[in-house]
């Protein structure tokens, strides 16, 4: 009980007032509850659901996003193993009113561009893991189990996009943990059409925001915050998600006032050399762009700056970057 009341404090202090529910659950329904209803309608679907469907749970606070580092310490803890799997990305705090639980403590945390959501329970009691492993099994659910994980219990559903979205569930004593992710996705799932159509249009996006407007809005990214893991910048860097096959990670950083900005993509793992290719040819088919002896350059008439392109590997995928040449070669031809 102490623990709850100073999360309550803590969230109290962030701006958000709880509401209450008539009925009371013991910590392992309730958390059971958040897994599906909350954490899976909203992992692998857009940041603007996640007010809706809070709304949509009686006794639910969910915090403003914020960066790992605000998330008060002893929630932190609990979910380090979480957070440090997404450095710099935004998170909601997910609590449910004492009014609601009845038994233990329900904590959740949701990653803001549905990446990930876990919850976790504190002193749970009762046969609650059947009661939720039969929901998920109930006709109608879209829920399927899997093979175990280890000692994890495992189930799949899909999101709206297609996107494969799993869930794990891992009880040690008297705490629970229930993680809802998206996960990486299968091989032979993103088709010549879709690569082609990504590298369309993130390509051209990236060269016009270095060139002029220093702004990114491709629409099927979702924003994220700083995320220096995938590149070292001096300035800020703003991230979006792509949440459809294939996935990637864009990047626009600002460092001595001149802009860059990084594609990281390679889901479905064997599409790297198709999502490569393609994104040389788009950057090709823009105007001024050529291939000069394996240097992929861009000479801009209307700006009178030259772009260069850099393909690399990042781990197992695959990154693109797009910054302005060196001021000695910025000379048009």
């Amino acid at each position: 009980m102490k623990k709850t009341i100073s999360i309550l404090w803590s969230l109290a202090a962030l701006g958000c007032l709880p509401s209450h529910a008539d009925e009371k659950l013991n910590a392992g329904d309730a958390a059971s509850m958040l897994a599906v209803d909350f954490c899976g309608a909203l992992v692998g679907e857009s940041p603007d659901d996640i007010a809706r469907v809070a709304a949509s749970i009686a006794g639910l606070t969910v915090t403003k996003p914020m960066p790992a580092s605000e998330i008060p310490d002893f929630v932190r803890k609990d979910f380090k193993s979480m957070l440090d799997l997404a450095p710099g990305a935004q998170f909601h705090v997910v609590l449910l009113d004492t009014d609601v639980v009845k038994r233990g403590t329900v904590i959740g945390v949701h990653q803001h561009d549905g990446s990930q959501c876990q919850v976790m329970a504190f002193y749970a009691s009762g046969k609650y893991l059947g009661r939720l492993a039969a929901r998920l099994k109930a006709p109608g659910s879209s829920w399927q189990a899997a093979p175990d994980h280890g000692e994890a219990k495992l189930y799949r559903s899909r999101a709206s996009s297609g996107r494969e979205v799993s869930m794990m569930i891992l009880s040690s004593g008297y705490t629970t943990s229930m993680t809802v992710y998206l996960s990486r996705p299968e091989p032979g799932s993103a088709t010549p059409q879709a690569i082609d159509e990504f590298a369309n249009e993130v390509m051209p996006a990236c060269v016009r925001a270095v060139l002029a407007t220093g702004k990114f809005d491709p629409p099927w990214f979702e924003p994220r915050k700083t995320a220096e893991i995938m590149m070292s910048s001096d300035g800020p860097i703003a991230l979006r998600m792509r949440q459809k096959v294939p996935t990637a990670v864009v990047g626009l950083s600002s460092r001595d006032n001149q802009l860059t900005c990084r594609i990281i993509s390679g889901d479905p793992i064997d599409a790297v050399p198709a999502i490569k290719s393609a994104l040389i040819r788009a950057f090709l088919a823009l105007p001024g762009a050529v291939d000069n002896a394996g240097e992929l350059s861009l000479a801009d008439a209307a700006t009178g700056r030259k772009l260069l392109l850099n393909i690399e590997p990042f781990g197992d995928r695959v990154s693109a970057t797009i910054g302005l040449a060196h001021a000695e070669d910025q000379k048009l031809n």
